[in-house]
């Protein structure tokens, strides 16, 4: 389902923009409306999936002729959990990029927060990993600065 963006909180839209949209992919109900509620008090536009595969399968369906023209079809960031029960998080990303030719900038949360899972994430090309339970601030500071690092910078 998507979620609108109303009111409340700062947005990074500008006045002729559209929202941002995001793929967020948990298993957990609970959390994943939780996060879609924060980026909603930031103008953003989510498309909440309950697992990796339909991530990947939502990813997939993309207009190609949007991908042809360099665009990442209908999403312009992805939030994924690591570690969901079909197919990892990081799993998700390898294969958008591998398969489908997508650097889709992306932010992970997870249970673990271990050295080894931040490597995996890094080496994966994800943005930052943040350890669950994902503090508001954090999650919405880490938000503001991908889309500063990631998507303003295109449209300067």
């Amino acid at each position: 389902m998507f979620g609108s963006a109303s009111g409340g909180g700062s947005s990074f839209q500008g006045a002729q923009r559209a929202p941002w949209r995001v793929l967020l992919a948990d298993d957990d109900a609970g959390v994943r409306n939780s996060l879609a509620a924060l980026l909603h008090l930031d103008g953003f536009a989510t498309e909440e999936v309950g697992g990796g595969e339909e991530a990947l399968r939502r990813l997939r369906s993309c207009s190609p002729s949007l991908a042809e023209r360099g665009l990442n079809g209908v999403f312009d960031l992805m939030v994924l959990d690591v570690h969901m029960p079909d197919l990892t998080g990081v799993e998700v990303l390898r294969r958008a990029r591998r398969e489908l030719d997508w650097a889709l900038p992306t932010l992970f949360v997870s249970g673990e927060a271990s050295t080894d899972l931040h490597e995996e994430v890094k080496s994966a090309g994800g943005f930052r990993l943040l350890s669950k339970p994902v503090m508001p601030e954090d999650f919405r500071g880490s938000v503001r600065e991908l889309v500063s690092t990631f998507l303003l910078k295109d449209e300067n």
